[in-house]
């Protein structure tokens, strides 16, 4: 690890010696993808994230959770914020300590909806294990998902009344209905 980190700081670097640029940092810290790179829940770590909507518009938001080996996907999900609003999560090792789950004591809507009711969410391991594994994974297992990085990408705003009613946090910090948000997702296309 120590070798990758100065080959990478070099390569940000040398990024603006070109004059077409594919990536832009806003130097208020702002935008619309943010990288959390490195997560652990080796030898008694946590990893804590927060997440701040600094808009007065409602927010889609999708994380992707991607282990260090061969940045499989171990868990990917969907956040809903409100204006000015913030969320939180802890990444752990499971029960076991085998593995890694993520938990979250934020009620912001979420889909799908148990990681907004608070479950703690095991990383999956279906991308390197089992029959649908990449035959070049030399490592499998779920131990594989103890370290990683985060991805936090804003897929858009959301301008539907209904579902910002629902996503809205009310004067107790209750969201209105985050069950909504899981019914559109899971009704078919194009109804």
């Amino acid at each position: 690890m120590k070798k990758i980190l100065p080959a990478a700081v070099l390569a940000a670097s040398l990024g603006g010696v070109s004059a077409a640029q594919a990536v832009h940092l806003n130097p208020e810290g702002l935008g619309q993808v943010l990288l959390f790179p490195f997560y652990s829940a080796e030898t008694d770590n946590d990893t804590l994230i927060n997440v701040v909507n600094t808009t007065d518009e409602f927010k889609a938001v999708k994380i992707r959770i991607l282990e260090s080996m061969n940045s499989k996907e171990v868990l990917d999900f969907n956040i809903y914020l409100s204006p000015w609003y913030h969320w939180s999560a802890v990444i752990t090792a499971d029960a076991n300590g085998d593995g890694a789950t993520i938990t979250s004591n934020d009620n912001s809507c979420t889909v799908p909806l148990a990681i907004s009711e608070g479950q703690t969410i095991p990383f999956r391991t279906f991308e390197f294990d089992g029959s649908g594994a990449d035959p070049a994974d030399s490592v499998s297992g779920v131990e594989r998902t103890k370290e990683g990085y985060v991805e936090v990408i804003e897929m858009g705003t959301v301008t539907d009344a209904s579902l910002r009613a629902a996503i809205l946090h009310d004067s107790s910090g209750e969201p209105g209905d985050c069950s909504l948000m899981n019914q559109y997702w899971s009704r078919p296309a194009g109804r």
